[in-house]
């Protein structure tokens, strides 16, 4: 069983999809009319294809929840449905690729870097067309994050006026920027757009002036110099640290903004990457205008109260990986605040705006060289590290802040409290697990590097103690076979100290290995945490690998107090609350891998992630709850898949997801045997969707209509019969059959329209058109975009087909019941009723 804590809300790798389109209070399409509000528009970076789109809703000037999500065309085109949400609106766009202008190659958005647009307002069931998320959108968003008052309807109309007038156009929320790199763009186009679509360029040539490898951490860059609405190469009073690939430590000019600008952009203008027809003359007055410059935004002031959070990450130090720091709201993770790349060294300066209250830091990716040997490995998908932070004022400065094994393992404690992570709460265990490992401040003492040469000689016992707990757990990792990541250490300890003792359990119930760090399977052992990590203790100690200068004798007492533990986190009380447990299975064909997330329902819609768990080699997953009680979203990204029409193994695409909706849980409870499929995704998107979203009643009206269509039962604990096993139609009920040959319908659909790469496509697409309640190739009344989708070839014109959802699945149906690939010794007979049912269709889901 895993703790994996939450990844990046709106940057990573792991992306969301929410569908909602209104409806009525059932599962069926014709009661209520969906009013389903659309946000259609461009992420341009030069065009940023097969990027993911969230859309999050604005609260008290800071980031909400998410009311949706989607990925972008070949062409950087989006459309994504935001259901009934009224009101400021965030777009963030992550991932993906584009043609960078000034080199002409094809470049990957890093993570970390995101592009953003903020809308002032948005009405209920309102289609908005033309938005542009930009370097430029994402530079007044920015500065919008750090105006007094945060993200309101007034400052976002300042911000994007303010960036508007410094780069010479007129609206930078609706004016499509002209793209250089296309021959004879510059013929027709407005100069407000010549001057977007150069000024995107200038920073294009920029980065690569300074040797930036890519260029989408110069987008970061300006964003973190436009935030305190002067362009100065400064973050209010501190230099901007350059990402993109650039040597750690290197900080922006003074004069990118400005005069670096107006020169890259003359030197743009003037090469045969310039292919608009554009000449230095049409740009004279924008590349004047930045030349004398002072760097202030026109405009764009309102006052900016910027906090700053510092420190570093260890597991030895963590080169390359992403700090996020995230509100906590009610004892739980909220809103993401800012992000930061961690240098060579594992240091990383975060912004927090004008945020005040406790913060979570959250680290993942990245790179380390493991204590036990030597090696360089990589924090594994699916494994964090995470500190919590008792409450920070607004505007204020916080440095030397440690993320590290330890702090994680507090958090863990915190997190599964009476209350949550509560200041009280995460002093309490701050202290409880400091008291264990003998480390008297484990969120501000600097952890002795036992890899380096003498750093014994000037630490502190504290440090020494912090530097070899660390140590410990990657040489027991090592005993134990973690041959691919010691970073599964962390996560196991972490699901080990949730419940306050050490003893390889997570309430009553064994820690699971499985899937850790390269181990094949097994559970934690209960001395892990306390005379085992004693012994790996030594062992290191006494290893070539300990170049410290510390010997045994400075180590003993620790030692001693790890092997006599009885594994009791010290003082850490407060109550545990219940720990609640999910267990089930992923298929979409036989899964073999991928991040299975479990999130708290609020008032209808997505709310704190509150567990999360890897998916084993057969789609089965396990985690914890905590004493969460109420509907719960489930959520699996990435993974493997065996296709069912092709028998090939396949990837779950970026933007591509697997949902289900579980009416309601009761805190502590055990609940087993949960199935998140293409049907249950198609139910919570319809769920979602409906008045009201996600309420116990919609997610039960749903299953049980979506259900109902593919004859398929129960489908939220009907185990689907996988056909592609020899004989599995033997004992399966029909509504196993039924729900199995549904799936593997859908698979021989996509094989038919050239999803060649992923099927998993053809789930998102079906999910956008269940969610509006009628199968029939619209979400509302929105045609369904594929181009892109799986594969396929068809630009932002390639649409769903009405009959998808009706005659197409029984034509898919068909045929996959007669192929080759069918092993399950189920014939067209049993399947015929399902067939008839689906080709005599209207598309109404109920």
């Amino acid at each position: 069983m895993n703790i994996r804590t939450a990844t990046l809300a709106a940057l990573a790798s792991s992306t969301l999809l929410l569908f909602a389109c209104g409806g009525g209070s059932s599962g069926g399409g014709t009661t209520t009319p969906p009013t389903a509000g659309t946000i259609a528009g461009t992420v341009v970076k030069g065009p940023v294809s097969g990027a993911t789109v969230t859309a999050y809703a604005i609260t008290n000037g800071t980031m909400g929840a998410q009311v949706g999500g989607g990925a972008t065309d070949s062409m950087g085109n989006f459309s994504i449905s935001i259901g009934d949400y009224s009101g400021p609106l965030m777009l963030q766009a992550s991932g993906g690729t584009y043609a960078d202008e000034a080199t002409g190659t094809t470049m990957p958005m890093q993570p970390g870097d995101v592009m953003a647009s903020a809308i002032p307002s948005v009405a209920a069931g309102a289609t908005t067309t033309g938005i542009q998320i930009t370097p430029l959108t994402s530079m007044a968003h920015s500065r919008v994050h750090h105006m007094t008052g945060g993200i309101t309807a007034a400052n976002i109309s300042t911000a994007n006026a303010a960036m508007g007038a410094y780069f010479m156009v007129g609206d930078i929320l609706h004016t499509a920027p002209m793209n250089p790199m296309v021959a004879g763009s510059g013929t027709g186009a407005s100069q407000d757009a010549k001057n977007y679509g150069m000024a995107i360029a200038a920073m294009s040539q920029y980065a690569m002036s300074i040797g930036m490898p890519s260029s989408s951490g110069i987008v970061t860059a300006m964003m973190d110099d436009a935030s305190d609405g002067v362009m100065d190469g400064k973050m209010g009073t501190a230099p901007v640290a350059m990402g993109g690939g650039i040597a750690s430590g290197t900080m922006m000019q003074g004069t990118a903004g400005t005069t670096g600008l107006a020169t890259a952009m003359t030197a743009f203008v003037g090469s045969a990457a310039n292919k608009s027809g554009v000449t230095m003359t049409d740009m004279q007055a924008l590349e004047h205008q930045l030349t004398s410059a002072g760097g202030q935004l026109p405009g764009g002031g309102g006052g900016t109260t910027t906090g700053m959070m510092s420190g570093t990450a260890v597991k030895g130090p963590v080169g390359g990986a992403t700090v996020t720091a995230y509100a906590i709201q009610s004892g739980m993770m909220g809103a993401q605040l800012g992000s930061a790349p961690t240098d060579a060294a594992g240091n990383f300066s975060v912004s927090l705006g004008s945020y005040a209250g406790s913060v979570m830091l959250q680290m993942t990716g990245g790179t380390y060289a493991d204590e036990a040997t030597g090696s360089n490995m990589p924090m594994l998908a699916g494994d964090v590290l995470v500190a919590c932070v008792p409450a920070v004022t607004s505007g204020s400065t916080t440095t030397g802040i440690q993320v590290t094994p330890l702090t994680s393992m507090a958090h863990a404690r915190a997190r599964a409290m009476t209350g949550g992570m509560t200041d009280a709460n995460i002093a309490t265990t701050h202290t409880a697990v400091g008291t264990y490992f003998s480390v008297n401040d484990i969120l501000h003492t600097a952890p002795m590097d036992p890899m380096v040469q003498g750093s014994g000689s000037t630490a502190t016992q504290d440090m020494k103690n912090y530097g070899m707990s660390i140590a410990a757990m990657s040489e027991y990792a090592k005993t134990i076979g973690m041959t691919t990541s010691s970073s599964g250490i962390v996560t196991a300890m972490m699901n080990d100290a949730s419940d306050g003792i050490m003893d390889g359990m997570m309430g009553s119930t064994a820690v699971s290995m499985a899937g850790m760090g390269g181990m094949m399977g097994g559970t934690m052992q209960p001395s892990a945490g306390t005379s085992s990590l004693s012994t790996a203790m030594s062992a290191f100690i006494g290893s070539a690998m300990n170049r410290s200068g510390v010997q045994l004798a400075d180590m003993q007492a620790l030692m001693n107090q790890l092997a006599g533990s009885n594994g009791q986190l010290p003082g850490a009380g407060g109550g545990t609350t219940p720990h609640g447990t999910m267990t089930g299975t992923a298929f979409m064909g036989a899964m073999s891998s991928g991040t299975m997330s479990a999130y708290a329902v609020s008032n209808g819609t997505m709310g704190p992630r509150i567990g999360t768990s890897t998916v084993d080699a057969s789609g089965n997953f396990t985690m914890s709850l905590g004493a969460y009680a109420g509907t719960v979203m489930l959520q699996m990204t990435g993974g493997s898949f065996t296709d069912e029409a092709t028998g090939a193994s396949m990837t779950m695409q970026a933007g591509d997801v697997m949902t289900a909706v579980v009416p309601s849980v009761t805190a502590g409870s055990t609940t087993t045997g949960v199935q998140v499929t293409p049907l249950t995704s198609m139910a919570q998107a319809r769920a979602q969707a409906m008045s009201g979203g996600m309420t116990a009643a919609n997610a039960g009206a749903a299953n049980t209509a979506v259900g109902n269509y593919f004859m398929a039962g129960d489908i939220l604990m009907t185990s689907p019969m996988d056909p592609a096993v020899a004989g599995s139609g033997t004992g399966a009920d029909q509504s196993r059959k039924n729900y199995g040959m549904s799936i593997a319908a859908m698979s021989q659909y996509a094989k038919t329209i050239g999803m060649t790469v992923s099927s998993s496509g053809m789930v998102t697409a079906m999910m956008k058109d269940a969610s509006d309640g009628t199968m029939n190739g619209m979400m509302g009344s929105t045609s369904i975009a594929m181009g892109g989708m799986g594969g396929m070839m068809g630009g932002s014109g390639t649409m769903m087909q009405s009959s998808a959802g009706t005659t197409g699945m029984a034509t898919a149906m068909t045929a996959f019941v007669g192929s080759a690939m069918n092993r399950s010794g189920v014939p067209m007979a049993a399947m015929q009723a399902l067939v008839d049912k689906l080709n005599a269709s209207t598309g109404a889901i109920q």
